[in-house]
């Protein structure tokens, strides 16, 4: 046998005794601080929870389009209408608690100009309204929690390195109009050599 295997061999015997006999410190330092390519690396979930932080509202959900083709547009009316509320007691209670409601009400009826006044669907759009506003006030920030959850369900990858973080956090959120284009510019960032 040559000895190239037989010091591979021996290694592999002696490797735990190798790590026991490290400081504690030593030890931290080579286990915490995993890096590919000399990159350190970043966790998903870690991001992940970084950017809900920053999310007030709705625009969390966008991440459950992330693996759509739907527009953004689209998917920002399809959560505003399965979030209305539907029943008087809860129109109400968001009338009552939100301070700029009468002007998201004023404001949708002199849009939608109904030729049959109803107060409760007058209230369900000013409700919308409201919703809608804040969705796309915290767009980016969903949309960059849709390419996160993308990563970690479609690539199934846990950890990122820095410099692919830099690269999500920068892509222009502005510009995406369908989950398509978030699809393309995550492929793009984590797998540079499909371009």
């Amino acid at each position: 046998m040559p000895i190239f295997y037989n010091i591979i061999e021996t290694y592999q015997k002696n490797r735990f005794e190798i790590f026991q006999k490290l400081d504690k410190g030593t030890f931290e330092r080579l286990t915490k601080n995993k890096t590919k390519r000399g990159y350190k690396m970043k966790k998903i979930d870690s991001l992940m929870n970084e950017t809900v932080k920053n999310i007030d509202g709705l625009a969390v959900r966008l991440a459950d389009y992330c693996e759509q083709s739907t527009y953004v547009c689209d998917a920002i009316n399809e959560i505003v209408d399965c979030d209305c509320p539907v029943y008087w007691s809860g129109l109400m209670k968001w009338f009552n608690e939100e301070p700029n409601s009468q002007d998201y009400v004023n404001e949708a009826v002199n849009e939608y100009k109904p030729e049959n006044f109803d107060i409760m669907r007058a209230m369900m759009w000013g409700w919308c309204k409201q919703a809608e506003e804040k969705i796309y006030e915290e767009k980016n920030d969903g949309l960059l929690l849709a390419a996160y959850v993308l990563i970690r369900d479609h690539y199934k990858k846990n950890e990122i390195t820095d410099e692919q973080a830099e690269e999500i956090e920068n892509i222009d959120f502005d510009r995406i109009d369908t989950f398509t284009d978030l699809q393309n510019e995550v492929e793009a960032i984590i797998h540079p050599e499909n371009d």
